[in-house]
């Protein structure tokens, strides 16, 4: 059962559901597949390239102007839902 569903059950109404971090889900699964190979080092997820860093917010960026003019993305990395108890 998905988390929408899980909610509505619970009693709540849904204002929002969007996945999010949609635009970067591609470099998000080439990460995971990369990792595999390696010994997981979590200090390695702090450590990022600035030009890269800067180039990933403004896709993030990208991506939150485009939810405030109402797109919602099917996938990404993250769910983000509003509900409120009637």
């Amino acid at each position: 059962m998905d988390l929408c569903q899980k909610v509505k059950t619970a009693g709540f109404q849904i204002e929002y559901c969007s996945s999010f971090v949609c635009l970067l889900l591609p470099v998000m699964a080439l990460q995971r597949i990369l990792l595999r190979t390696r010994q997981f080092d979590p200090d390695s997820e702090f450590k990022i390239n600035p030009l890269l860093n800067k180039f990933l917010y403004l896709v993030m960026q990208l991506e939150f102007a485009l939810m405030m003019f109402g797109l919602r993305f099917p996938a990404g990395g993250s769910l983000l839902l509003v509900a409120r108890k009637p």
